[in-house]
């Protein structure tokens, strides 16, 4: 059984497991990033992305982890991360990448 979000929207195992590893993921590629203001680039940018992208489903906070990963680091969603988020090749895109479509599909 899932846990219920503000929404009354049910989380299961499967999402909560994507979003830690999502959350790995993006830590590890960012780490040692700061911000403008030099704060650690995780917990002030990105997390709080994610955080209100929460209302639109575990994929969308996912891809707001996420969103940077192809555009700030050496990193991107093909290979192992693929295989990994097999879903993300479209999220991650488009919300990083205004040019690549819609906000969030």
């Amino acid at each position: 059984m899932g846990a219920a979000d503000k929404e009354g929207e049910w989380h299961t195992m499967a999402d909560a497991e994507l979003e830690l590893r999502a959350a790995e993921l993006a830590s590890q590629a960012h780490e040692g990033q700061v911000d403008k203001q030099g704060r650690n680039y995780f917990a002030y940018h990105l997390l709080p992305i994610a955080e209100s992208l929460r209302p639109f489903g575990s994929l969308a906070y996912v891809a707001g982890l996420l969103h940077d990963i192809i555009e700030d680091t050496s990193d991107d969603l093909r290979g192992a991360d693929r295989t990994r988020f097999p879903s993300l090749g479209r999220g991650g895109r488009t919300v990083g990448d205004p040019a690549g479509g819609r906000a969030l599909r």
